[in-house]
């Protein structure tokens, strides 16, 4: 992944300070889309879990939820938040590693890649990625990426080089790793244009 040396050095403070900007809060926007697209008791991947702004509410919500970050400082917070909430967490995992350590046995019915995960990733990555959402998904599972459209100006901030994902470019290799595929636009709370693009498994 292209931007490690950037999160290590974000605050906290900034990372959520960025989310409010981009999806609002109680419930942020992009929470809202992909519980749209969730059926209770699924298993969920989440690529990027972060500090649980996503993950707390689909544990809250009883999901079969697993997450997984590099970045163990705010994988930290989440677990705080868990404790301080007094969260049942038995249908949760959380791990401190990147998506390709992950164990090749695990199958989910969802994967996420969150507020814009996938463009942490390389062109020649991004293409590994998916390819291995493919596999880790359950026969009929979804893989939602939600990112900013391409009328949307992304953040920009400190040494951030992300690598842009935009459906309408990458819609004969979705066909070709073998997902049938749509695309959604939504505004958020703030005024954000965002991509969430739905592909599944067949």
């Amino acid at each position: 992944m292209n931007n490690d040396s950037f999160y290590k050095s974000l605050s906290i403070k900034n990372l959520e300070e960025f989310a409010v900007k981009t999806f609002g809060v109680n419930p942020p926007s992009d929470l809202v889309e992909i519980l749209s697209l969730l059926k209770q008791n699924q298993s969920v991947l989440e690529i990027g879990a972060g500090t649980g702004r996503i993950g707390i509410e689909l544990i809250k919500k009883g999901f079969r939820y697993f997450g997984v970050d590099k970045q163990r400082k705010y994988l930290n917070v989440f677990k705080k938040r868990l404790k301080k909430e007094n969260i049942n967490i038995s249908n949760s995992t959380l791990l401190p590693i990147a998506f390709e350590e992950l164990n090749k046995d695990l199958k989910f019915d969802i994967i996420i890649f969150s507020w814009t995960v996938i463009w942490d990733f390389s062109k020649q990555e991004q293409f590994k990625a998916l390819e291995r959402a493919y596999f880790h998904l359950n026969k009929k599972g979804k893989c939602l990426l939600d990112n900013p459209s391409k009328r949307q100006e992304y953040n920009k901030y400190g040494s951030y080089a992300p690598t842009p994902f935009y459906y309408d470019e990458w819609k004969q290799d979705l066909t070709n790793l073998g997902f049938v595929h749509s695309s959604k636009i939504y505004t958020t709370k703030t005024g954000v244009e965002r991509e969430l693009t739905i592909l599944k498994k067949k």
